[in-house]
């Protein structure tokens, strides 16, 4: 039986070698900037919550992970969330969020999304929250809160 002995591994990074499911690489960004959200039945990114990442890997996925603080303070608000790698819409709100306010009401909370993307390429790709509503707008990060957007590279 033979030993082997080793004071320090270090990966050849040119290789190329990976373990699928790990994590390659994170990204992410938050804004605190009170923004209103949205125009009327049109997609509309919102200031500050998007994040650019240059995969590793071609066929790399890409886990993204958006949280938006909201307040709807008025009747009658619909808002929609998404998520938009460049100009494709990912969610076409199917993983957005939407909210409907009556009279007299107040709605705030956070809108939750996640989607894992395959965007086959290593070029930069940046990824945004977008929004759109039914004409009256929502506030994010309205009393100083905070909405972030994150992506992380996960190699296959």
């Amino acid at each position: 039986m033979s030993t082997l002995y080793v004071d320090n591994l270090q990966p050849n990074l040119g290789s190329g070698v990976h373990a699928a499911g790990h994590v390659v690489q994170v990204v992410s960004t938050s804004s605190n900037t009170s923004t209103a959200m949205g125009t009327a039945n049109t997609w509309t990114a919102a200031t500050d919550l998007s994040v650019s990442i240059t995969p590793k890997f071609s066929n790399s996925k890409i886990m993204i992970i958006a949280n938006v603080d909201f307040d709807a303070n008025a009747a009658n608000r619909l808002q929609w969330f998404t998520i938009f790698r460049d100009s494709t819409n990912l969610g076409d709100a199917v993983n957005g969020f939407s909210a409907n306010v009556s009279a007299g009401s107040r709605l705030q909370g956070v809108a939750g999304m996640n989607y894992l993307d395959s965007p086959n390429t290593t070029s930069l790709t940046t990824y945004y929250v977008y929004s759109k509503n039914n004409g009256t707008s929502t506030y994010i990060n309205l009393y100083g809160s905070k909405s972030t957007i994150t992506v992380m590279e996960i190699a296959q």
